[in-house]
């Protein structure tokens, strides 16, 4: 097995867990949250997401074998491309708080990537197209576009830029890592991208760690 397809399919793992721990958040909140008409269906099946993301042009499969449905309606969604995962996508069931979601990670590159909103356009549409409620056309992409990007966002750290929308609360996490065999020798070495959004419309926004754990 290549190893950094082991590596990252662990990453997948672990922000899955992740996904279940908000969702396990927002289930407790969900009473406090009221009900709104909010088309299309949500969460969306399988074939809606590869619609979706046929129709802006990403070259992605979606893993049956890592689409995980759970008894209380929540899901899971993994998609390939190149034999590597490149988005994670995560929904809350119909009775829980409306809430989803999204792991990007940038195929492997010799340098560190540097960080710009427009390399991420189509991936906020997905978002904005998948949660369904939004006004108009771009505005999740507009509503973080607009925000500075700090000249410490390129350090191998995370950063995190919020935004309140008429019909979500929304943030969108960025940071690099170096990543690469045993010794950092071989081909597989080089640098990731990875980009997490989380959009939901409880009035309090949970704070989870960006690796899963609870330090």
């Amino acid at each position: 097995m290549n190893p950094i397809w082991a590596s990252n399919r662990g990453w997948a793992l672990t922000i899955r867990k992740r996904v279940l721990c908000l969702f396990g958040l927002l289930a407790v909140m969900s009473p406090l949250v009221g009900c709104r008409s909010t088309p299309p269906p949500f969460p969306p099946d399988a074939a809606a997401v590869v619609d979706i993301v046929e129709s802006l042009g990403f070259d992605w499969t979606l893993s049956e074998e890592d689409t995980v449905s759970y008894p209380d309606g929540r899901v899971t969604f993994s998609l390939y491309g190149e034999g590597y995962p490149e988005a994670l996508i995560g929904c809350s069931g119909p009775q829980e708080a409306k809430a989803m979601q999204l792991f990007f990670e940038m195929p492997l590159l010799p340098e560190k990537p540097r960080f710009a909103w427009e390399d991420w356009e189509d991936h906020f549409s997905l978002a904005e197209q998948l949660y369904g409620g939004f006004s108009d056309e771009g505005e999740l992409y507009r509503a973080f576009s607009a925000q500075e990007i700090p000249e410490s966002v390129d350090l191998s750290r995370m950063h995190t830029w919020r935004a309140e929308l008429p019909s979500a609360r929304c943030t969108v996490s960025w940071r690099t890592e170096r990543t690469g065999t045993a010794g950092g020798q071989g081909p597989s070495e080089g640098w990731t991208g990875r980009l997490s959004m989380t959009i939901l419309e409880a009035e309090d926004l949970p704070q989870v760690p960006e690796d899963g754990s609870q330090s």
